[in-house]
């Protein structure tokens, strides 16, 4: 599940860490099992490790070895979790008029990625939409970067045909076509275009 293809094909991505694993179990993510080799006597694994034995998660135990070949963090924590890929549903969301969009074109780098999720997520954006040309978002280094942000906020890959310049109510700038043909302002120029749904773009 290190490659693109290989998260598509099985449906499901790694999240790698303690950290990261708390927070996929507290935003009730769908963990299918977690790899552990680590020292049991650690309180917060052992913590982990109960809540997701509540949860009927099953724990897998495998050798130090074998955990490093599947991790790719140069020292990994002593857990892995297989978390199954769900998309997200954003169609509940275009009503709302408070709405807020991040709209990431073709950025590259995971770690910026995860970084601008992570920030969408801390300024209150309903989701993060990517066009095509960017990395995935269960890329592992973008798992790691959004810390945790990931599982909270939704996040989705549309197509880059209803992204473009538009002029509307005398105001021209970028514009972003949702589904059922709806329009959001991607560069708000006023105070009463600030106060509609709109949504922000970054580039890569």
């Amino acid at each position: 599940m290190h490659e693109r293809r290989h998260r598509e094909e099985t449906g499901r991505f790694l999240v790698d860490g303690v950290r990261l694993v708390e927070e996929a179990l507290r935003a009730a993510a769908p963990v299918e099992h977690l790899l552990v080799a680590a020292d049991p006597e650690n309180p917060r694994l052992a913590a982990l490790l109960d809540e997701a034995r509540g949860r009927g998660i099953p724990i897998v135990d495998v050798a130090p070895h074998v955990l490093a070949a599947v991790s790719e963090v140069e020292t990994p924590q002593g857990v892995i979790a297989v978390v199954r890929r769900t998309p997200a549903a954003l169609e509940p969301l275009l009503v709302r008029l408070d709405l807020l969009l991040l709209i990431v074109d073709r950025v590259q780098d995971p770690g910026n990625l995860g970084t601008m999720i992570r920030t969408a997520d801390a300024a209150g954006a309903s989701a993060v939409v990517l066009l095509p040309g960017t990395v995935d978002p269960l890329n592992p280094k973008v798992v790691r970067a959004s810390m945790g942000s990931l599982f909270y906020l939704p996040v989705t890959e549309w197509p880059a045909s209803g992204c473009g310049p538009r002029c509307t109510s005398g105001a021209c700038g970028w514009w972003q076509r949702m589904p059922g043909g709806r329009w959001i302002s991607a560069t708000p120029t006023t105070a009463a275009h600030w106060r509609s749904p709109w949504a922000m773009r970054g580039r890569g």
